[in-house]
């Protein structure tokens, strides 16, 4: 009885390890298979620098590929509301842009002041 029990404690333990070993990977999975970066092609390492990331990446590596601030208001500029021209200055893309998830549309600084602003985010 003792043997069978150790068994099974054994088997649960082991049980318990493999599923936590696999939901981070099965949750990073489901972030490769969404948006517009994995439509293209771009990997995790490509923004994040590492192979299995645990933060945002930087806004500095948005802007490795996406070009400089300026380059950014200037593609947006024939809006209605330029967001990359802002009074604030430069405000961080992740501020904004939700890049495996889109970002409630109330996040975004601009409406903290300018309620009436509307934003259609890519």
């Amino acid at each position: 009885m003792k043997n069978t029990l150790s068994v099974i404690t054994l088997f649960l333990a082991m049980i318990a390890m493999l599923t936590l070993s696999v939901l981070p990977a099965a949750e990073a999975a489901g972030f490769r298979e969404k948006g517009v970066h994995h439509d293209q092609g771009v990997a995790c390492k490509d923004c994040h620098q590492v192979e299995k990331p645990k933060d945002a990446p930087s806004h500095k590596a948005c802007l490795e590929c996406h070009g400089p601030y300026e380059k950014m208001a200037k593609r947006t500029g024939k809006l209605e509301i330029n967001p990359h021209d802002s009074h604030l200055g430069p405000i961080e893309c992740l501020q904004c842009h939700g890049v495996h998830e889109p970002i409630e549309h109330e996040q975004i600084p601009c409406l903290e002041c300018h309620a009436e602003f509307k934003f259609r985010i890519k």
